[in-house]
This record gives structure tokens, C-alpha cells and sequence, in this order.
């Protein structure tokens, strides 16, 4: 297992327990930068309810800190420079958003830029399966 892997692992244990938003982004991703705030607003509209973790795929630490703090997120966000988080999930494009409930269980995936209804649909069947 890499070690972005294992990072990746520890941070989503970390954060069982509520229902939990996983989004693979990147800087250089132009949907990812239409949904960042949208994600951002949402975690901190539903801190203590639902958690946020964020996955950034292939930046350097220096480009994704700067992206992220532009964008407001303010939740965690684990490096994956390799792409093996995303390898090891399946995925092949960016964005991605992986829905879980509070077991741990993935309920949903959005492939592509998360519009605004979208997103709240997701977190309201999170909120119910909390």
C-alpha cells in the first residue's frame, strides 16, 4: 500500500462514525473548480453532522494548499500525487464525489461536477441514513 494510500485509510477512519463526503479534485481540473466552493459551503453548513474529506490528485502540496484556501475549504485534504487513491477507487476522471453513511458504507457516487441540487439531494439521504 502507498503511503498516500495509508493516509488516505487513516483519515476516513478518523472520520467514522457520521455520514462522510469524500471528493477527488484537483487544481488543474475545471469542473473541480466550479464545485470546490459548493463543497466548502456545504461542510461547513453541516459541521457536526456530516464530515468532509478531500482527495487531491496530483498537485504539487504547494498549488493544492494555495487551490483549497481560494476555493474556502477549510475540511481535510489527503495528497494523492500518484493517483493511487484514485486507482485504487477506479477512477479514471475527475471529479469525483463518494457518499458514505455513518458505518462506513458507500451509498452513492457522483461522477462530474456536483451541481448545487445534486449536492443537496446527497446530503439529505445522508442526514437520513445518519
Amino acid at each position: 500500500m502507498s503511503a498516500a494510500s495509508a493516509e488516505f485509510k487513516a483519515a476516513a477512519a478518523k472520520l467514522r462514525g457520521k455520514p462522510l463526503v469524500v471528493n477527488f479534485w484537483a487544481a488543474w481540473c475545471d469542473p473541480c473548480k466550479a464545485e470546490l466552493p459548493r463543497l466548502a459551503a456545504a461542510a461547513k453548513r453541516y459541521k457536526g453532522r456530516i464530515n468532509f474529506l478531500g482527495v487531491d490528485v496530483q498537485d504539487s502540496s504547494r498549488i493544492a494548499t494555495r487551490f483549497a484556501k481560494r476555493k474556502g475549504v477549510t475540511y481535510e485534504s489527503v495528497a494523492d500525487p500518484d493517483r493511487s487513491i484514485a486507482r485504487s477507487q477506479g477512477l479514471l476522471g475527475l471529479p469525483v464525489t463518494q457518499f458514505y453513511d455513518a458505518k462506513g458504507l458507500q451509498i452513492d457516487v457522483h461522477r462530474g461536477e456536483l451541481k448545487e441540487d445534486v449536492l443537496r439531494s446527497e446530503l439529505a439521504k445522508l442526514l437520513k441514513s445518519a
